[in-house]
């Protein structure tokens, strides 16, 4: 509750200035707010403004022009060059899904399928960035303001690659630049966004538990804990506990020992963090 409100006071604040935006579209209310000039120029250099103002409907994650600031020296002017089109176009993919996602969704999903095709972490951070403004309404979908530029695993993993040459050209240097970029970032954010995780379990679990619910409430923590394991930045001591919680889980007597089996590995995790 008290995150849903958080979230909500974001929408008090902020909602407002977009109070007749439903009869627009994602890239013309965009363009009406002032503060997505480098998302905007960035859309038609990839080739998607006929894309965010098509039927949709769209979620879309919108990095203001603050957000893009925060990108290693040079990177923003290498994506925009006719030659890496591809590559920019990857990005901005990675920042729209399909369908709308709410506010209410960014508190109990775990991640969603953009349209790029990877899966984007989803929960009181988006991957690395904090949603500052949410549930903008277009005709044609739903915006998410955001405080930094999502990173899609491609990008990710060619930045590691890039990392790894000897040799120095000016493409693996900002490459390189954005690998450790997104590494420090993911260290400052990585086991917040794991521990909200967790109370978030913890929460609803405790719920279903109380009312009699046992197997819902260890199916919550069991997923929880996959989750973890599979996209949280874990040490291999706690990525090892869950995974040992689990196969203890999967032979437990009865659902309720299967729940607090689950339920004393996620405080473990959660007080090592």
């Amino acid at each position: 509750m008290k995150n849903r409100l958080l979230l909500m006071a974001f929408m008090v604040k902020f909602f407002p200035v977009f109070a007749f935006a439903q009869s627009q579209s994602i890239v013309q209310i965009a363009e009406s707010a002032g503060s997505f000039k480098t998302l905007l120029a960035a859309v038609r250099a990839a080739g998607l403004a006929g894309t965010l103002s098509g039927k949709g409907p769209f979620t879309v994650f919108a990095p203001t022009d603050a957000a893009f600031e925060k990108l290693p020296q040079g990177t923003l002017q290498s994506l925009l060059k006719p030659e890496n089109k591809d590559r920019l176009k990857a990005i901005l993919t990675y920042h729209v899904v399909s369908g709308r996602v709410g506010s209410d969704a960014l508190l109990t999903t775990s991640s969603a399928k953009t349209i790029n095709g990877a899966r984007l972490p989803i929960g009181l951070t988006v991957q690395n960035a904090r949603v500052v403004q949410a549930d903008i309404t277009a005709s044609n979908g739903l915006i998410h303001v955001i405080d930094a530029v999502l990173m899609p695993p491609s990008e990710v993993s060619a930045a590691r690659s890039g990392a790894k040459k000897i040799h120095d050209s000016t493409t693996d240097q900002y490459r390189r630049d954005e690998y450790q970029t997104w590494q420090q970032r993911e260290a400052r954010t990585g086991f917040r966004r794991a521990k909200n995780r967790i109370e978030q379990s913890i929460a609803k679990g405790s719920e279903a538990y109380n009312k009699g619910d046992a197997a819902s409430c260890a199916a919550i923590y069991m997923q929880t804990a996959r989750t973890l394991i599979a996209s949280e930045p874990l040490t291999n001591n706690l990525r090892m506990g869950l995974e040992n919680a689990l196969t203890t889980a999967r032979h437990a007597k009865n659902e309720s020992e299967r729940a607090w089996t689950m339920r004393r590995a996620l405080e473990t995790v959660y007080e090592s963090l």
